[in-house]
């Protein structure tokens, strides 16, 4: 049985391009089950040994809200106080009867917000600004109270409105430019809440109760499971061996792992953007505004099958150029994750003789790690060094 919650310390997630297939998402039901698990886990295997009582239900609650709307600047304070009536001491109830109806209700409201706030920056963003009126406004609201009302939500837009269009003049930008750039961001961001299915609802729903038994624990969805693996774990997957970002909602390529299809084939180039991924028998599917882990499984495949991208070249000068890009997928090893080892030599001084001394960087407790670093010790044995330093300070913890 998949382990459901790994106590560890994330490191940044690498968005390798790794073979798995398409899975079906869980249902609501299903949702409860996993539910359940996690809360029995949690209250069985913690360190705390709490009990999922009253107060975690209350600590759950408040971290579920703050994971959805972590700034302050969504819900208002009615939903804050209706959501504690309702669910501010039976959240564990609602979790040991697999239900997790709250979670859901809650995410609602805040599609229901977001979409208000949306409408409202859209009108804010056609009205003039007075920029030589002084105003403050706090970018960091995450300690102050949500706005009471729609009216004090409504001043709270409109000053971060000026506020981002203020960026922009400073920027130097063109005004017009600014108000489309700040109108995409607030319309991509209700897209892809708009888009979460009930599995990735339950992503945050589960993460905030893991946090209410500490912060350093994290609930991991089976996809951040797998990548956890291949990045922390394995150091190696079956892919092109691109790395990925959103950017102004293209899947963007960051870099190429050295030695990966991708880099051998040397037509794929940092700062692409890609439109369309085609499967060897299939048909082109738009990745444009998609999320960035949906794109991922489209690319995603087993050793030897074929993928196509269709690309913006990174050097187009022309929006409308696009360039196909065909790819066997094949075994890539993610090197820079191993063990490394380095010597370093301290020069003679008076009274001092000169000495070399080694140091062994270990970035993650990956599979294997220990062998790895035995092999390097030997090698610095060889070469006489005077002591060893174990290097950890990039070290993102791993499998323990």
């Amino acid at each position: 049985m998949r382990q459901l919650l790994r106590l560890v310390w994330l490191p940044a997630l690498l968005l390798a391009l790794a073979p798995a297939p398409l899975r079906a998402e869980l249902d609501q039901t299903q949702c409860g089950k996993v539910a359940k698990l996690v809360a029995i886990f949690l209250q069985q295997a913690h360190f705390s040994q709490k009990p999922f009582d009253e107060h975690v239900s209350e600590v759950f609650l408040r971290n579920y809200l703050d994971a959805l709307d972590f700034n302050h600047t969504i819900f208002l304070q009615s939903d804050i106080d209706e959501f504690e009536k309702k669910y501010g001491t039976t959240l564990g109830d609602y979790t040991r009867r697999e239900d997790i109806s709250p979670a859901l209700d809650i995410y609602n409201r805040f599609l229901i917000r977001a979409a208000e706030q949306e409408r409202g920056v859209e009108s804010l963003l056609s009205q003039p600004h007075d920029f030589s009126k002084e105003e403050t406004y706090r970018p960091d609201r995450s300690k102050l109270p949500w706005p009471k009302d729609e009216a004090e939500a409504r001043e709270l837009w409109r000053k971060r409105v000026k506020f981002e269009l203020l960026q922009g003049l400073l920027a130097k930008e063109n005004p017009a430019q600014t108000r489309k750039t700040v109108a995409r961001r607030y319309s991509r961001f209700l897209k892809e809440m708009r888009e979460a299915d009930t599995e990735e609802i339950l992503d945050y729903y589960l993460n905030a109760l893991a946090h209410a038994y500490d912060p350093h624990s994290d609930y991991q969805s089976p996809s951040e499971a797998e990548n956890f693996e291949i990045n922390s774990i394995k150091l190696s997957l079956t892919g092109i061996g691109a790395v990925l970002k959103s950017e102004d909602g293209y899947p963007k390529i960051v870099s190429l792992v050295p030695g990966a299809p991708a880099d051998l084939d040397k037509r794929l180039k940092p700062n692409d953007r890609i439109v369309a991924v085609q499967q060897e028998h299939g048909e082109p599917v738009d990745v444009v505004d998609m999320k960035l882990n949906k794109v991922v499984e489209q690319i995603r495949g087993e050793r030897g099958t074929k993928v196509t991208l269709l690309v913006i070249p990174a050097d187009a000068t022309d929006e409308s150029v696009r360039r196909s890009i065909t790819l066997s997928r094949d075994v890539v090893k993610l090197t820079e994750q191993h063990a490394k080892a380095f010597v370093y030599e301290r020069p003679e001084e008076p009274g001092r003789p000169a000495e070399r001394f080694g140091v062994v960087q270990l970035p993650g407790f990956y599979e294997k790690c220990s062998d790895d670093v035995a092999l390097l010790l030997k090698r610095l044995e060889k070469e006489r060094v005077s002591g060893v330093v174990l290097d950890l300070r990039r070290n993102g913890c791993g499998m323990l």
